[in-house]
Order: structure tokens, then sequence, then C-alpha cells
């Protein structure tokens, strides 16, 4: 007689409590039931100190026992209600039916003589275990289908191994071959052989359980998890039970953030943009896997998403592609304006005019403040918010590249103009103080023709440059006190500063502006000297609002110009009129349009060369923010 167990025969765990009929009982069920295994114990303090319930099969009692009924001890010890259990009686000391029904007894026996007894007995062990195991296994079957897991056990008694049908599924194997303990190590790679026989071992010898993930010996790269946990009683091992897991996406995931690790690396190692760009799609495409994908960057205006790289598959999935507007209604621009990832599980439902080739699905990823990654499968439904997780690793990292490599550019930018700057300082200040160092030496050497009016002139023009170079450190600190002010009244004391013969200046319309009052006074200063000294006399200066102006990114903030009706800028000198220093005149000093275009840039305005009405130089101030409420300065 056997029970069938999942197609595979294994040992039957039997506790006996009582000393009635145990020899019999062991006797004849070596005979009937040859898989049961008798574990016998005199009492139930015994089976409570020495055994657990859960390592058994089946559970038989006799009714008479040491200190309390069988049906007391049915009651309090097997607490599983599925663990069959049987009661052996007398027919002189019986229990009450309640009893029985408390007890929640699977079969009940009334004995004279055991012998008559034996292949009921036997039958109705059968039977409770099997309707036990097919109820369970059913159970566990489908629980371990939901969670794509395979369960097996080990009976340490009689050196047998189970398997259910996923794990024989998940080792890529069929139920049509029966392997020993010893066989299943050699499932895994070579490496990992030992941690997976020692685990096992130890759990049978030591009791201990594991937890192991081992690399399968395949074409296919995969990996399982490999969980095992003793059962004991009486100190002793009776069986292992475990499952099996399929866990080969975790451990790519795993492998892809490890490898993500040195593209990181990479990038905080990239010198450029386009460096940066380029290590991102390649990680994205041999890291992660992720073949059609391209990275866009906003361009230095923020005004246009410019491809800055993609891959081979991408342009032959999709054709070039192209840049986008940041103000245009696409996936791209809008993740990049929202900060936020979409995911679209198919293109053929979007409407726009936009080619996406073959492509079906595909997703978009913010870089930052800097740009968005997209990509693209070719069949719909391809990506999830896994994916997009997943990316989001890559792009963050590329962020902090990109803004390190502008850190560093503006480091090298201001580096290269303070190298400038002091060279610019040190040539200008060495003219005029050459000079006064020669008039002290001719006066030393004869003071009667010592020239103080050339000293004065030179220590004069030594202060003004001095004194540009101060407003010029100033003009691009951060502002600490802006406030609304009226620039007509700023106007008129910029002219009361600068007053020269010849020179007129005029605010055509009044308009309030949020400004730093003494930085707003220092750009209308320069700019009014600026115009004195590059034109004949007379001059005229207007100073006047600017209507609201469009540009790229969308609609910009109204701002004011100054214009003179002189000679003008040549258009090939615009360029160069702001940087520190440059001048055409003998003894210009060339800080002054520094400091206008520096103070520009502290207020966050932009400010542009054009030429004026009558022909002059014009100076437009544009991003200006206005104020409602106008002041008296």
């Amino acid at each position: 007689m056997t029970i069938e167990r999942d197609a595979t025969d294994q040992s039957l765990e039997v506790l006996y409590v009582g000393t009635e009929w145990i020899d019999a009982i062991g006797t004849s069920l070596e005979a009937t039931l040859p898989q049961a295994v008798i574990h016998a114990v005199s009492d139930p303090a015994t089976a409570r100190s020495d055994y657990t319930a859960s390592a058994f099969d089946c559970i038989i009692s006799e009714y008479t026992l040491p200190d309390e009924t069988g049906t007391a001890f049915l009651s309090s010890y097997a607490v599983d209600s599925e663990l069959p259990s049987l009661l052996l009686a007398n027919k002189d000391t019986q229990p009450t039916a309640a009893e029985v029904m408390a007890a929640n007894v699977t079969d009940y026996f009334v004995v004279d003589h055991l012998d008559d007894e034996f292949d009921t007995l036997a039958a109705s062990i059968e039977d409770a275990v099997t309707r036990r195991y097919r109820s369970h296994h059913e159970r566990h079957e489908i629980a371990l289908e939901l969670a794509d897991a395979g369960a097996w056990e080990y009976r340490t008694t009689t050196e047998t191994l189970w398997w259910s049908k996923q794990a024989w599924e998940i080792h890529g194997l069929g139920p049509d071959r029966t392997r020993s303990p010893d066989e299943i190590s050699d499932l895994y790679i070579s490496d990992d052989q030992p941690r997976v026989t020692d685990a096992f071992e130890n759990a049978v010898d030591k009791g201990e359980p594991f937890d192991e993930i081992a690399e399968l010996d395949s074409d296919e790269q995969r990996w399982i998890r490999i969980r095992g946990k003793p059962i004991t009683s009486d100190g002793e091992g009776l069986r292992i039970s475990g499952s099996y897991q399929d866990v080969t996406p975790f451990k790519q995931r795993e492998e892809q953030f490890k490898f993500l690790h040195s593209a990181g690396t990479e990038l905080m190692q990239a010198t450029s943009r386009d460096e940066a760009a380029e290590i991102t799609i390649d990680a994205a495409k041999n890291i992660l896997g992720y073949a059609r994908a391209a990275l866009r960057l906003v361009d230095e205006n923020g005004e246009i998403l410019r491809v800055f790289a993609t891959t081979k598959d991408n342009v032959a999935a999709a054709g070039e592609r192209p840049d986008y507007r940041v103000d245009e209604d696409v996936p791209a621009a809008r993740t990049y304006r929202r900060g936020q990832a979409e995911v679209f599980t198919d293109f053929d439902t979007m409407q726009n005019e936009y080619e996406r080739g073959v492509l079906r699905s595909g997703f978009y990823v913010p870089v930052g403040d800097h740009g968005v990654f997209s990509c693209g499968n070719l069949d719909p439904n391809a990506y999830d918010q896994t994916d997009v997780d997943i990316v989001a690793v890559l792009t963050k990292l590329t962020a902090t590249a990109l803004t390190r490599i502008e850190a560093d550019r503006e480091l090298r930018r201001k580096r290269d103009q303070l190298e400038d700057f002091t060279g610019t300082v040190a040539h200008d200040l060495r003219n005029p103080l050459n000079v006064a160092s020669g008039h002290v030496e001719l006066a030393r050497r004869n003071p009667r023709n010592a020239d103080f009016e050339g000293i004065q002139d030179a220590l004069g023009r030594m202060e003004t440059i001095i004194d540009d170079l101060l407003k010029l450190a100033r003009a691009g600190k951060s502002l600490d006190d802006v406030t609304a002010v009226s620039l007509a009244d700023v106007t008129e004391e910029a002219y009361q500063h600068s007053r020269s013969d010849g020179l007129t200046v005029m605010a055509a319309v009044d308009m309030v502006i949020d400004a730093d009052r003494e930085r707003l006074l220092h750009i209308l200063e320069n700019l009014f000297r600026n115009a004195i000294d590059h034109n004949d006399p007379p001059v005229s200066v207007t100073v006047g609002t600017l209507e609201a102006t469009k540009t790229g990114g969308g609609e910009s903030r109204s701002g004011f110009f100054v214009e003179d009706d002189g000679s003008g800028i040549p258009t090939d000198a615009r360029s160069k009129v702001f940087e520190n220093g440059y001048t055409t005149l003998t003894d210009g000093t060339g800080f002054g349009l520094s400091i206008v275009r520096h103070v520009a840039d502290a207020h966050g305005w932009s400010v542009e060369i054009t030429e004026g009405r009558a022909g002059g130089a014009r100076f437009e101030f544009t991003n200006v923010p206005l104020t409602s409420e106008k002041t008296s300065q």
C-alpha cells in the first residue's frame, strides 16, 4: 500500500502516544504501510516536550493516558485542524461523542483484539493522509503558481526528495527523472555548487535554515533562489521544506545597477555635454538593454531640446530624430517642462505630425533641468513604471554630471575672466604709474622743472581706473536691496552726475521697475559717459520703455532702452564691447560697458546692442520685472 504525493512516494511520519497497543501497531503497520515511520511516546507530557505536531503526517493516540485522556491531548496538541488524528479505546473505557467531536478526531476505533482492526486502521490512515495531502498540495500548488515559485521537501528518515511541478519547470526539467540531493547541486554553475551543498548539509546536520541564490548551469543565464527550513522533533530533523524561485529579473537588475556604478564614474569624469550624452546612451543600450534611446538637452537659451545622442537602432526604427521646442505639445517637451516621466503604451493612438517609424510604445524621463531621455519599442505595452524607475537612476547620474560640467565651465569662464581682468588692470595702471614715476624722477633731479600737473593727471587717471574697478567688482554681486524704482527719477540723477557740454538726456516714458537703485544708476551713468566719449557733441540720449517682445521661449517681460543719436557701434564690434578692458579710446579704461553687462546679469536682465532710430547705439534691456506701484525717489 502506498500514499501518492505528487507522483513521488514519501515516508509517512506517525506519532503514536500510549503503551497498550504500540508493539502490535508498529509490527503490523510495517507490513501494511511500509513507508510509515512510527515515533512512539508513552505519555502526552513527553509528546509535548520532545515532538512538534507539524513534523508528523498523522497522530495516533490511545484514549487512556497518564494524567489526561487522549481526546484532551489531541484537542491541545494537534492544533492543525487538517492533521489526521486517530483515537484508540477499549470497550470498557470510551470517550463520549462530545469529546470525540471536540478533539476533531479524524477516526475513532473501539478495539478488543487489534489484530482484527489492522486493515481498517491502515485504510483509515491512508485515506486521511491522502485527503489531507491532496487538499494541502492543491492549495500549495495554486499559491506557488501565483508566487511563481516551486516547492521541495526532503525526508531525513528515508532520504527521499520531493519536487513540485513548478520546481521542475523552474529548472527547465521534466518530472520524468528523480534526482538525489547530491545531484541537485550539479544543476548550478561550479562556482555556486559548494555553497548550495553546504547549505543543504547544514540544514540536515545542524538544523540551520538557509536562503541562497545560485546561477543555473544552462545556455541561458538564470538565477534561482533556494530556501530551506528544517522541521525537527525530539532534537532530530524529520524533514526540510523549502522553495525555489526564479529571480533572474531581480538578479539582472542587480547586475545592471552594479554596472551603472561604473557608468556613473565615467559620467563624473566627463568634460563636456556631448561626452556625457554619449556615455548615457551607451549605458542605456549596453547596460540597461534599452536599444532605441535618445537624449535631448536644452540649448543655452533654454528654448530648444536638441538631440545630443541616440542609438543606431533608434534611427533605424524611427528615422533621424528631430529637435523640439521647449514650448511644444509633444511628450519630450512636456516631460521637460513638468519634470515628470511619461509612459506611452501605443504611439498609434497619438495625434501629432511627428514620425516615429515602426516604434509602437515608449517612455520619457526628465534629466533634471538639463533635458529628456526617451526610449522606444517595436511592440505596444512594452514599458511600465519599473522601466521608468530603472532609467531614472541613470538620468539622475547624468543630471549630476551635467550640473558639474556646467559649474566647471562657469568656473573656467570666471577664471579666464579674472586672468584677463588682472592683465588688463596691470596694463592700464602701469601706463599712468610710469608717467607719474617719470615726472617724480625728473622732479628729483631738477625740482624747479617739476611737472606737478602731469603727476596730478597720472594720479587722477589711476583714480578713475580704480573707481571703475570697484564698480565692476560690485556690479556682478548678488542683489540685496531690490526695490520699486522710477526709471525717470534715476535717469535724471544719472544725468546730473554725468552732466557735460553738448549732452542732452530725455526720459521718454516713465516706468517703475524692481531694481537695485545704486547699480541701476551705474548702468545709466556709464551709458551716458559712453555716448559722450565716443561721439562729437552735441549728442542726445533717450531712455524709454520697450513693448513686450516675443522670444523663442515665449513672451518676454517688458524692458527699457537707452539710445543715442551718435555714430553707433559697428556690428562686428558689438560682441566685444562688453568685454573687460575693451576700448577704442587711448585714455579709456574699457570697464564702462563691462559694468553695464555685469549689473544687468546680477538683476537677471538681458542686454543687447542694436542700432538706434537715428543710427546711434541702442542698448535694450529685457526680462525686466515691472512693479505696479510708482515710487518717488
